[in-house]
């Protein structure tokens, strides 16, 4: 068994196909002999036609056998078929001692052994066919005929000894040879799988991943694509492509940008890089992102541009409706007024964020700055904990939820309305928390504007109904002042009085004046003044209010200084400097 194993498996294959031809004949030539053998007249003739009718039957079987299923082993099987032939010889030579049989015996031991191709099994079975020989032909009278065939049966063995250890070297040899054939056929049967696999490999993944690829030699002109390129361009994979072809692809207004960017990697090795339009044979049009690279032989020519095609029609397809919705998205923020749509997780992280360009860099923050960060990162203290505070109640309940919050950003302060909603998702849960923030810092201002605004309008309103009460006072006063007056003579001690009281009537009717006028209820009365006369009227009616130590004194002349004003606001302006400075002195 450990011999047959070591047999080159070649040989045992060619053996083994030989034996199936050669049994074929052998078999009807035993059944041949054995009916040759019963028509001799001799005693021994008959037992030896049933010694070759026994090993025809028996070589019939296993050609049946063998022809059903091959022999596991060829060399085994061979050597089996000549020894059952050297026994049926052997029983032959034992009946029918002949020197004619005794040479088909010879032929079988030294020729048909010889067929064995290891040389090991082919001595064997020549040294078991010698013996059977001898056995046989031995109690053989020693006429001419058996010398002679004694003598070529031992040149015969002789013989098959030194062709064996005479050619052992060049069986070796030649083994070693067939096995370095088989290592070389197996080495590139497994790199031609190892090809085909890679292959096969690379036209799924192009296939899935849409990515075709080309190799356009440049020195023959020949276009070469992958299958998925073919595919992208809807073209049968294998048919004509050429550069005339794709050009005639590509739409009109794309195929100058692709000349240029292909002449341009020709010539200084700049690498093809865009996005092109093309039209299938079916009429639909396609977008693809092309990439491309030139190479150069040692002389710096260029010899093959190679590079590949991505389909990215569904991409762009996809940007598109995704530009389209966030722009429907900023139209319908800004008809909110809405100044930003923010996600907000549950941890308070800030997600996503859609804004309107009109608020672009008013805030001096960017939106990286904001996403990924928490709320209270730049809303902290109690305006983020309310904010949170209403985000978890979302959260929990699912019911929007309202609240206002007051930002501290770089360029300012700025006061929101923020309108807290639930997203859910297909199946019902809260994925996130939808913020609309509204800014209303502009509204609070126009708010507290018109707040001031009221505030005035009422104070003016009482400062008219105060001013309207006091005036009617102030008639009685200077009517009864002037009627006195009118009523003394010119040297009564009672006059300068009564002169003052009219004086300082007139100043609070003025007044009254000016209350009326901020409360919208009177008009300024201008006219040509002497600021002189008007300084030194206000300067009489002060001095008495003067505080100790300070005196009044006029300086210049009438008629220098003339002024269009309304007497009332002059007289007040005069008023005020004399008291502020009289009142800063006394504190000095």
């Amino acid at each position: 068994m450990n011999r047959t194993r070591r047999i080159d498996p070649d040989r045992d294959d060619a053996v083994r196909t030989a034996l199936q031809a050669i049994l074929w004949v052998v078999c009807p030539g035993m059944f041949a002999a054995a009916a040759f053998l019963c028509g001799i007249d001799h005693p021994g003739a008959r037992r030896a036609a049933l010694a070759s009718f026994v090993a025809a039957i028996v070589l019939s079987v296993l050609t049946l056998r063998w022809w059903r299923k091959p022999a596991r082993h060829g060399h085994g099987a061979a050597a089996l078929v000549i020894v059952i032939l050297q026994l049926c010889l052997f029983a032959q030579l034992r009946a029918m001692p002949d020197p004619v049989l005794a040479g088909f015996q010879l032929l079988v031991v030294v020729g048909i052994a010889t067929y064995i191709l290891d040389p090991l099994w082919m001595l064997g079975l020549q040294l078991s066919g010698l013996l059977l020989w001898l056995a046989a032909t031995g109690s053989v009278a020693a006429t001419p005929q058996w010398q002679v065939a004694r003598f070529v049966l031992a040149i015969g063995f002789v013989t098959a000894g030194a062709f064996y250890f005479g050619r052992r070297h060049s069986f070796d040899r030649q083994r070693e040879l067939q096995r370095e054939e088989r290592r070389q056929r197996a080495a590139s049967f497994e790199s031609q799988e190892a090809l085909r696999a890679s292959e096969r490999r690379l036209r799924d993944a192009q296939r899935i991943a849409h990515v075709g690829s080309y190799e356009w030699d440049v020195v023959a002109d020949e276009l070469h694509w992958s299958d998925e390129h073919y595919r992208i361009f809807g073209w049968e994979p294998g048919s004509a492509a050429d550069i005339q072809r794709f050009v005639a692809a590509v739409h009109p207004e794309d195929r100058e940008r692709i000349g240029r960017a292909v002449g341009r990697s020709l010539r200084d090795g700049t690498p093809v890089e865009l996005e092109y339009r093309f039209t299938r044979p079916d009429g639909e049009e396609r977008i693809v992102h092309g990439r491309g690279e030139t190479e150069r032989d040692a002389a710096g020519r260029a010899i093959r541009h190679q590079g590949t095609s991505y389909d990215v029609t569904e991409q762009q397809r996809v940007q598109r409706a995704l530009e389209a919705g966030e722009a429907r998205l900023t139209a319908i923020l800004t008809a909110m007024d809405a100044a930003r749509v923010v996600g907000v997780r549950r941890d308070g992280v800030v997600g996503s964020i859609v804004g309107t360009p009109d608020h672009t860099g008013r805030y001096g923050v960017g939106e990286d700055e904001v996403s990924g960060r928490r709320i209270h990162d730049f809303l902290p203290g109690e305006a983020g904990d309310r904010v949170m505070s209403a985000v978890a109640r979302v959260y929990e309940t699912g019911e929007r939820a309202e609240v206002d919050a007051t930002v501290e950003f770089p360029k300012g302060r700025f006061h929101f309305d923020v309108s807290l909603r639930a997203l859910r998702s297909a199946a019902g849960g809260i994925e996130s928390v939808l913020a609309i923030v509204r800014d209303m810092t502009d509204q609070r201002a126009e708010a507290e504007a018109r707040r001031r605004a009221q505030k005035l309008e009422s104070l003016g309103m009482l400062a008219g109904g105060v001013a309207h009460d006091f005036n009617n006072l102030l008639v009685g006063i200077l009517g009864n002042a002037e009627s006195a007056l009118e009523a003394l003579g010119p040297d009564s001690a009672a006059r300068a009085p009564l002169e003052d009281i009219f004086r300082a009537s007139s100043q609070a009717a003025d007044l009254t004046q000016e209350l009326l006028t901020y409360a919208g209820g009177a008009r300024f009365s201008a006219a040509s003044l002497d600021l002189f006369d008007l300084v030194e009227e206000t300067a009489h009616l002060v001095r008495p209010k003067l505080p100790a130590g300070v005196t009044l004194d006029l300086a210049g002349d009438r008629g220098e200084i003339f002024v269009h004003a309304d007497p009332a606001q002059i007289r007040q302006v005069v008023m005020n400097f004399v008291t502020n400075a009289a009142e800063a002195m006394a504190g000095a």
